[in-house]
């Protein structure tokens, strides 16, 4: 292995370690950015007119992104910007508990909304008088 080859090899780790940085980085910011709109949007209760149900389903969703954002785009931006490694650290095992319990929690919510959608659509009359514990309920089972 020549000294050439060897820079060669180094200039490629580097660059693509640049890129996947920049992709990391630009989801972090689209994610961030959208999950806050959506929270601040659903919380003013004027920017989006929909069921308590659906906004109170909504906003969950928005949260558990947050939580994926964070602990599952934030930490290897980091990593891959200080170029150190956190694979046997504790925030590698906090971001697999996190990812652990994230899926299955956005997939619920999901299916939530949609049962929800369907309630609303099917019976019109009968959820216009939900509260939003009520809601709160639907998305704790």
């Amino acid at each position: 292995c020549s000294l050439a080859d060897f820079g060669k090899q180094w200039y490629q780790r580097r660059v693509r370690g640049y890129v996947w940085t920049a992709y990391n980085t630009l989801l972090l910011l689209i994610s961030l950015t959208g999950n806050t709109v959506v929270l601040a949007a659903t919380t003013t209760h004027t920017a989006i007119r929909l069921h308590r149900g659906v906004v109170a389903i909504l906003q969950h969703l928005a949260v558990n992104n947050l939580l994926v954002t964070l602990f599952n785009l934030l930490l290897p931006c980091l990593a891959l910007l200080t170029d150190q490694q956190y694979r046997d650290s504790v925030l590698c095992s906090i971001q697999d508990h996190i990812a652990w319990m994230n899926c299955p929690l956005a997939g619920g919510l999901t299916c939530a909304l949609l049962l929800t959608k369907l309630l609303i659509v099917t019976c019109p009359l009968r959820t216009r008088t939900w509260s939003n514990q009520n809601a709160q309920t639907i998305n704790t089972l």
